[in-house]
């Protein structure tokens, strides 16, 4: 029988922890392992989670008190029994049929027979107190799709993620390298080894906490995010990824030095110029044929208008 295991990492999100363990427990497939890799001193998280553990055999609970997200995860990822691989944060909310759903999406056969490697979901935006915001933005459905807007930003949930790890044994870890954006990274190289999707029918609850705005955060975050699309198109055109060991800034500057890929990295530093404020590119250092490529591109039209 197919088994998943849903990996959930556990830092902080002390009050929304019952909401996100039970969301799981409470899905309408059953076959399931809920690993919690538990990151925090915070002895009431831990006694939270070790109740639960005493309550349904299906959890398992692992310590790791060092490493970031990425690592966080891959220790997840080796202590996996399942044919597939889910994802859930801490702080979010899946809806009772998100299992059932995206195992369908995965056993139905496609047209052209492609494996199938990735399936996300649609969701709702929720603040701190649980209340619906809208709808999430900028979600590719369609495999075509989702490979075209990859080369720009991130188009899944990663909250709403479920994998075919039998299938990706092997290729399924994240790159340490990325602090953040480590999801987007390893979306840009599954993508090139079977279909993904995001099912419209909306199964996560993602929770946006407002937080006082660190601007240096922001700018590390923006610029992983675009040496991650730089390093897709990169491979787009060389068929190959880079590896990255020095800072994100020199590797950016390294890749644009290839002169195909200059032009592509700066409509990406346009896109997110709200972000780089010492990277600051102007409409008019693009070229004419740049801005007719991306005229249909939404992220690049709200650029324009801001």
């Amino acid at each position: 029988m197919i088994k998943i295991s849903c990996i959930l990492p556990v830092n902080n999100h002390l009050e929304y922890l019952n909401k996100s363990i039970e969301s799981i427990l409470n899905q309408t497939f059953h076959n399931f392992e809920l690993i919690i890799i538990v990151n925090t001193k915070n002895k009431k998280i831990y006694q939270k989670i070790i109740d639960y553990k005493k309550k349904d055999k299906r959890i398992k609970v692992f310590i790791k008190k060092t490493g970031n997200l990425a690592e966080l995860l891959n220790y997840g990822i080796h202590k996996s029994k399942g044919d597939f691989i889910a994802r859930q944060d801490s702080d979010d909310i899946s809806h009772e049929k998100r299992f059932e759903l995206q195992l369908k999406w995965f056993q139905k056969k496609t047209k052209k027979n492609m494996t199938k490697v990735l399936c996300g979901t649609n969701g709702y935006a929720i603040n701190k107190k649980g209340d619906v915001t809208g709808g999430l933005k900028f979600l590719k459905f369609s495999h075509p799709e989702i490979k075209e807007r990859l080369i720009f930003s991130n188009c899944f949930v990663h909250s709403s993620v479920m994998l075919n790890y039998k299938f990706l044994k092997r290729r399924l870890r994240y790159n340490k390298y990325f602090t953040f954006t480590q999801d987007y990274d390893l979306w840009t190289k599954i993508v090139n080894y079977g279909e993904t999707c995001n099912l419209k029918k909306k199964l996560v609850f993602y929770r946006i906490l407002k937080k006082k705005r660190k601007d240096n955060k922001l700018y590390i975050q923006t610029s992983l995010a675009i040496l991650v699309a730089s390093n897709y198109y990169y491979y787009k055109l060389f068929k190959k990824f880079k590896k990255f060991s020095k800072s994100f800034k020199e590797e950016i500057k390294k890749l644009e030095k290839i002169e195909k890929l200059k032009m592509h990295i700066k409509v990406l530093k346009y896109i997110y110029k709200r972000n780089l404020p010492d990277n600051t590119i102007s409409l008019k250092e693009l070229s004419f044929y740049e801005v007719f490529k991306n005229i249909r591109n939404t992220l690049f039209l709200k650029s324009l208008i801001r």
